[in-house]
């Protein structure tokens, strides 16, 4: 498994040393949150702690609604789904 095949999850702060450019949407498919956040840099844990907290809160968010409608998908089957006796 490649790391394009893995979930990933990026932000891009304005004061990084190495920008992530947009191509990170095409470079990962599923890439489940990508976000400019207005500052921070390299240490982004140490100088924004809040934003840095907030985006891995979103991605995990989302990743999870992700895996809830998928087993919500394969996990129901019809006998589960009628009112029981």
């Amino acid at each position: 498994m490649s790391a394009s095949d893995k979930h990933t999850d990026t932000d891009q702060y304005p004061d990084e040393l190495w920008q992530a450019p947009s191509w990170a949407e095409k470079a990962y498919p599923k890439l489940i949150h990508f976000n400019k956040l207005p500052k921070g840099g390299h240490f982004a844990a140490w100088e924004q702690p809040k934003f840095l907290s907030e985006e891995i809160r979103t991605g995990l968010r989302s990743l999870r609604t992700q895996w809830s409608e998928f087993a919500m998908l394969v996990c129901i089957r019809p006998e589960e789904t009628s009112d029981p006796p």
